[in-house]
C-alpha cells in the first residue's frame, strides 16, 4: 500500500477532491489501493461508493492486526481468492495475508508453497501436518524433466517407473540415505 493517505482521517468527499502537492488526485492512490487489498476495482462515482469506502476502512482496520512472520505471495498471485469455492469473496494479498491464511493457502491451493516468494526463515512445510502438502523437494524434483528424474532414480539405484513414482521413491531413498 502507498502509506501516504491515512484513510481514517479523510470521508469519503475529502478523498474524490484531494490533491497531492504534485496536483495528482487522491483518487488515483485509493483506486491502487483498493485493488491491492479488496482484489477489485473500486466505484467512486456510483451509490455504493460510500459503502465501498467504509468497507475499505474497516479492511484496513482489520489488516492492523495482521501477524503475519515472513510469507509474501508473488506478485501475480497478490488478490488470489483464500477458498477455491464458486464465488468466494475472501480474497488475499500481501497487505491482508496472514499466518493462518498463508498455512491454508499452502495446504489447499493445488500450487502450494510456488504461490510464495518468501517464506519465513524457521517454516517447515512438514510442520503443516498434512500428508497432501507437497515439500520443497517434491516440488523441485516436478520441475525436472521426466529424463532428468529417471536419472537421478538410477543414481539412487531405485528401479525406474513413471516420473511421479520416481519422485516419491526418490524423496523416500533420500530420508533413508539422511537418516
Amino acid at each position: 500500500m502507498s502509506g501516504r493517505l491515512d484513510y481514517s482521517k479523510l470521508s469519503f468527499d475529502e478523498l474524490a477532491k484531494g490533491k497531492f502537492d504534485d496536483n495528482r488526485s487522491y483518487l488515483v492512490e485509493y483506486r491502487n489501493d483498493f485493488r491491492s487489498i479488496m482484489g477489485q476495482d473500486p466505484c467512486v462515482n456510483c451509490g455504493k461508493k460510500y459503502q465501498e469506502y467504509q468497507n475499505f476502512k474497516s479492511k484496513l482496520s482489520e489488516m492492523a492486526d495482521v501477524k503475519n512472520s515472513g510469507f509474501k505471495l508473488k506478485e501475480m498471485y497478490n488478490g488470489i481468492p483464500l477458498s477455491r469455492d464458486f464465488g468466494s469473496k475472501d480474497f488475499v494479498s500481501n497487505a491482508t495475508l496472514d499466518d493462518e491464511k498463508a498455512k491454508k493457502l499452502i495446504t489447499e491451493h493445488p500450487k502450494g508453497v510456488e504461490l510464495f516468494s518468501q517464506l519465513p526463515k524457521d517454516f517447515k512445510i512438514e510442520d503443516l501436518g498434512s500428508e497432501e502438502v507437497k515439500s520443497e523437494r517434491h516440488l523441485e524434483l516436478e520441475k525436472m524433466s521426466a529424463g532428468d528424474v529417471k536419472e537421478l532414480a538410477i543414481e539412487l539405484e531405485i528401479s525406474p517407473k513413471t516420473k511421479a513414482e520416481n519422485i516419491l521413491a526418490i524423496i523416500e531413498k533420500e530420508k533413508e540415505l539422511s537418516a
